[in-house]
């Protein structure tokens, strides 16, 4: 075999010169070898085939080994300019190396970290943004990170952002994250939320000095009086620190904008403006309390005159709702559609907006509005249901039905996630007169709203326009689990007992408690009188049926009188009376249990009469 095997290769070689030169020249195999490694090589280091992104993440992320080097070039590049202080240049070359490797979180860090030493802010605010949002979703909110951002998001305004991601965490808080979130609290503007949480966490945490400065600037703008000295003394004395002397300013501005006074304000705005630690958000600030103090012309010249544009969402959205208050509302529009390009990945803005077309009736411009939005894939998760409900909103301005509705039924399929934006949409749904898409909207977001008395007396309202008597019973009970006290849920709880005929034990408790606590209400007489009429105590029913003046009732409240009046002649068996009282009970506006009742009695009654 070995010998054919010879033959074999001498006859190929023979006739074939490039097997000869491989056979018998090792130079010239060398370099085909060395060529075939090279093309091998390029196959492997320049496509895109390399997964990058961790399992389960979408979407998939794949880069070439192209990437990967260009992206550590970039980011050797972008080290040695942050060192140097060449912040532009950095950012750019972060920007660069993630956009190579977007699968690595340390590049995203390293951008993050820059964006944080540069105090001239020469980066662009949307980026800050996007890069911190993506860092969260590719390391899915790792604490470390989450800590890292935070700082972020109050540099740049995002509070009601960082607020609702910190939010679901509260439990299990670091420090640091725990600092951020009081912080947050306390600039967005929730005040009682800071206190009461600081009350709760203060003596666990670390010594912050921010943070006492923080309950300082409590202590003046909404503390007492004998707590006022001391803590105006701690935020003065801050002012002579230069690691806090910025920060003691800030939040001296939040005290005195809180007590109305406009010179402390000012003087401590030039301080800041002296230090160019002014940002546009005090300024607004300063002509707010102008306007709010009777000086409105001098308010809008300043506000006018300004020069420096809007730098964050925030700062966008607080001027705008400036120039309303001022009278201004076309100016807001112009500055919020003139932002869009800039701020327009952000929900906040399009909420904002889309609530200044409303109320200024641009309905066109409102369509437009959430075609935009449905247009930008960043704002999917948020506002995309949102998008249908502007453009149903739209639509049926103009009076074409068919179209809202089909736009609000898409709204109902999608559904909105953000909670406090589902609520709003399921109010303004109501009040459209879309109860049943409402209650759709809303429903899905028990589970995040399931504790506040709001959602549930929402559902209460949407029930009721409904006549759904189960779900009205249902949201009552829980609103009265969590407020037994209030007259309203507790009316609320009293009625829907008695409608649906259920715990009428229960139910006369409730009414007496009410009509103890306000006799001349006529909820309270109505309601107590029904209770009454449940536990068969019919005289005592009459007596307060008989005191309701009818002179301004509705037709619904008429209707559900004289039911009341019926089931009390017919319990009398007084069937006369309750025959004539029948007549005029408009059975449109009784609920399902109400109707069914009235029907058996009715056919009672008939049966009364044929048989007389």
């Amino acid at each position: 075999m070995r010998l054919i095997s010879r033959r074999r290769l001498r006859y190929w070689s023979a006739q074939n010169p490039l097997i000869h030169l491989l056979v018998y020249e090792p130079w010239f195999r060398a370099v085909v070898v060395c060529f075939f490694f090279f093309l091998l090589f390029l196959g492997l280091f320049l496509p895109k085939i390399w997964r990058a992104s961790p399992k389960g993440f979408l979407p998939i992320i794949k880069v070439s080994g192209l990437d990967i080097v260009q992206a550590w070039s970039l980011e050797r590049t972008a080290l040695k300019a942050t060192t140097a202080g060449q912040f532009e240049e950095a950012h750019y070359a972060w920007k660069a190396a993630a956009a190579k490797n977007q699968a690595d979180a340390e590049l995203f860090r390293g951008g993050i970290r820059t964006i944080l030493k540069d105090a001239r802010r020469s980066h662009n605010a949307r980026d800050a943004l996007r890069q911190s949002l993506w860092l969260l979703k590719l390391t899915s909110t790792n604490i470390l990170d989450l800590e890292l951002v935070s700082n972020v998001f109050i540099r740049e305004g995002h509070l009601d952002l960082l607020i609702s991601l910190l939010e679901p965490r509260k439990d299990r808080f670091t420090p640091t994250l725990e600092a951020s979130y009081l912080k947050s609290l306390f600039n967005r503007g929730k005040i009682n939320a800071f206190r009461t949480r600081w009350l709760k966490v203060s003596r666990r945490l670390p010594s912050d000095p921010e943070l006492t400065l923080y309950d300082s600037a409590f202590l003046v703008g909404w503390g007492s009086p004998g707590a006022r000295t001391a803590a105006q003394a701690r935020l003065d004395a801050a002012t002579l620190d230069p690691a806090l002397r910025i920060l003691a300013c800030r939040l001296q501005l939040a005290a005195y904008a809180r007590l109305f006074d406009v010179d402390r304000y000012l003087t401590t705005l030039q301080r800041l403006e002296e230090w160019q630690s002014d940002t546009l958000i005090y300024h607004i600030g300063y002509w707010r309390l102008l306007f709010l103090s009777g000086r409105k012309a001098e308010a809008i010249d300043l506000a006018q005159t300004h020069e420096d544009p809007p730098a964050s969402v925030l700062e966008t959205i607080k001027l705008a709702e400036l120039f309303v208050d001022l009278g201004r509302r076309d100016k807001a529009l112009r500055l919020l559609k003139r932002s869009a390009p800039s701020f327009g990945e952000e929900p906040s803005f399009w909420i904002s907006y889309a609530n200044e077309l409303m109320e200024a009736k641009q309905w066109e411009e409102l369509r437009r509005a959430a075609v935009q939005i449905r247009g930008q894939e960043s704002l999917h998760q948020q506002l995309y249901a949102y998008s249908y409900f502007l453009e149903g909103r739209a639509e049926l301005a103009v009076s074409r039905q068919f179209l809202a509705e089909t736009a609000f039924h898409s709204l109902a399929e999608w559904g909105v996630n953000e909670p406090s934006l589902g609520f709003s949409v399921a109010s303004q749904l109501l009040r459209l007169g879309f109860p049943a898409i409402a209650s759709e909207v809303l429903r899905k977001l028990e589970r995040d709203l399931k504790g506040d008395l709001n959602y549930w007396m929402l559902l209460f309202n949407i029930a009721d326009e409904l006549k759904q008597v189960d779900l009205m019973l249902a949201a009552s009970k829980r609103a009265f689990e969590l407020r037994p006290l209030d007259s309203v849920v507790v009316n609320n709880y009293a009625a829907s007992l008695i409608i649906s005929r259920q715990s009428q034990e229960e139910a006369i408790g409730l009414t007496l408690r009410l009509y103890a606590q306000n006799p001349r209400s006529l909820a309270a007489i109505v309601n107590h009188s029904a209770a009454l009429l449940l536990n068969h105590r019919h005289r005592e029913a009459e007596f307060l049926l008989k005191s309701v003046n009818r002179t301004h009732l509705t037709r619904s409240q008429t209707t559900h009188y004289h039911l009341d009046l019926f089931e009390l002649y017919f319990g009398l068996q007084q069937f006369d009376q309750a025959w004539a009282i029948g007549s005029l009970i408009e059975t449109a506006y009784l609920y399902p249990p109400q109707r069914q009742w009235f029907d058996q009695a009715w056919k009672q009654l008939g049966a009364r009469s044929n048989e007389g």
